[in-house]
């Protein structure tokens, strides 16, 4: 699968699609950050306002809409979340590359894209995630 969205190169290392769309066109942008920054989320948003019904009817998930943090899984709406590889270092884009874009994008429940990186949980989640695949401490 490639993914070239206006004239410029994914940085996606998980690519996995999640929403069979009848016109692509309004998913092509550059994710600047989770949830309405994102994407998807924009694409979701751009055809509802453009195909109106059309979208309604004919866009087909392709994935079952669980919360993708390891420590959750409940039923939710979309709420595209970038990650690191270990699905938990949450944080914002910033065009001056401090914290550039690391290729995951996770779809977490509304609770669970609260816990940015610098939280006490979400140290605590990325710490049990080393342990369990026997990496280094963070």
């Amino acid at each position: 699968m490639e993914c070239v969205p206006a004239r410029f190169t994914c940085p996606c290392k998980r690519k996995h699609p999640v929403i069979e769309v009848p016109n692509t066109k309004y998913f092509l942008s550059r994710t600047t950050g989770h949830g309405e920054k994102h994407a998807l989320t924009r694409g979701i948003y751009l055809s509802q306002k453009a195909l109106g019904e059309e979208f309604d009817k004919n866009a087909k998930w392709l994935i079952e809409l669980k919360c993708e943090n390891p420590a959750c899984g409940k039923e939710i709406k979309a709420f595209p979340v970038m990650c690191d590889a270990d699905a938990y270092r949450v944080y914002e884009h910033r065009s001056d590359d401090k914290n550039p874009d690391e290729g995951y994008t996770f779809l977490y429940c509304e609770t669970c894209r609260e816990v940015y990186f610098d939280s006490e949980e979400a140290r605590a989640a990325k710490l049990e995630a080393m342990k369990r695949n026997n990496t280094t401490s963070p």
